[in-house]
């Protein structure tokens, strides 16, 4: 097996276990309470449009401001569009979007960080999760 097809499985055996991780405490009176990698990302996917719509429906103001808010919906696509890009390359179906999506997902990946930084989510599970996109990536880079 090539080292690149190792690091690949590797880079994916660790964003699955990221979405496993803490990646959150929420602090409350009744007790400490975790939120998993899995949540954080569905809370990403669907804060923006629920922001949106609270915003353009109940004309209720934006708890995050507009530029956080496009941060966080591009984060919530990361992690779709880098597992249809995954299942595209090693079903080996559409070589040129595969080509395009890379690209694409590599790009995402500071607007995690910003919406990382601007929300104080942890950084483990973001670590952990860019961490296994890079070496994904790698593989990427080196076919």
């Amino acid at each position: 097996m090539k080292v690149g097809r190792t690091v690949f499985w590797f880079g994916l055996l660790i964003y699955a276990a990221s979405f496993c991780l803490v990646a959150l405490i929420i602090m409350s009176p009744a007790g400490n309470q975790p939120l998993f990698g899995f949540a954080c990302a569905f809370m990403a996917f669907t804060i923006p449009l629920t922001e949106t719509k609270l915003a353009l429906i109940n004309h209720v103001p934006f708890t995050f401001p507009p530029w956080v808010l496009l941060c966080i919906f591009i984060s919530g696509w990361t992690n779709l569009i880098f597992l249809v890009t995954v299942a595209l390359d090693l079903f080996q179906l559409h070589p040129r979007a595969v080509a395009v999506l890379r690209v694409v997902v590599l790009s995402m990946i500071p607007f995690n960080w910003i919406a990382a930084f601007y929300v104080f989510i942890p950084i483990r599970a973001k670590v952990t999760s860019s961490g296994s996109l890079e070496c994904c990536s790698f593989y990427f880079r080196n076919r």
